[in-house]
């Protein structure tokens, strides 16, 4: 039997099942955490009450699969069939599709908003967490969600730093100003502050990547105005 080939993240391995016609993708942690069946179960809770179109439907068991006579947690969902927003953004910005750049702004705002009305928080909206599924934002990796039930608890995992607000640690789980701000400007994104004033980190990491993904979206998008 060939050995899987994972998914690899900071701090999950996720692999892609294919059963019959049903593909789901397996979220296998890597660390333990007492915490984590707690705020999923919040999150699955707030989700069957009323979860937005960008959100897809997960399930956390708590044994979900025995190595070595011990049971080990995982996440079951959908495998999501599309390509990350980074991808998505650096093939139009090299096309030259501002257009495509804008409206994708447009869906962008309106996911943003979908959150905000259903009092959710992804808590990490970094590209690798968004993919493209036909034009529309979709989110995946729900570690750093945050629902109104998670409010004033602390934040198991706080996110790719480029993307995080820098007072995130202190704010334990607020769900009003975690997100990246909605319209143009949210899908432009600006250089992270320690890149700016040259103390970042190289272009050629991951860090580098996220810093390059930022730029091309601004360089390809007209001036709107806003500062």
């Amino acid at each position: 039997m060939r050995v899987p080939r994972a998914r690899s993240g900071a701090f999950a391995n996720v692999y892609k099942l294919t059963s019959g016609s049903r593909t789901i993708a397996v979220r296998v942690f890597l660390y333990p955490e007492k915490e984590r069946e707690g705020r999923y179960h919040a999150i699955t809770d707030h989700l069957s009450a009323q979860r937005p179109p960008c959100i897809v439907a997960f399930n956390y068991s708590a044994e979900g699969i025995r190595v070595g006579g011990g049971w080990f947690p995982l996440v079951t969902m959908d495998w999501v069939s599309g390509v990350s927003l980074g991808n998505w953004v650096h093939d139009r910005v090299y096309a030259g599709k501002a257009d495509a750049l804008l409206q994708m702004a447009e869906r962008w705002g309106k996911l943003l908003e979908d959150l905000r009305t259903a009092n959710i928080a992804h808590g990490d909206l970094q590209h690798d967490n968004v993919m493209v599924v036909g034009n529309e934002p979709v989110l995946v990796d729900y570690d750093c969600t945050c629902v109104p039930a998670l409010v004033g608890r602390q934040q198991l995992e706080n996110g790719k730093p480029a993307y995080q607000h820098p007072l995130r640690k202190q704010r334990r789980g607020q769900l009003d100003r975690e997100e990246p701000e909605a319209g143009p400007q949210g899908i432009r994104g600006h250089a992270p502050d320690q890149v700016l004033d040259g103390q970042g980190p190289d272009h050629g990491g991951r860090e580098g990547q996220d810093v390059r993904v930022q730029e091309e979206v601004s360089a390809a998008l007209p001036a709107t105005g806003q500062g």
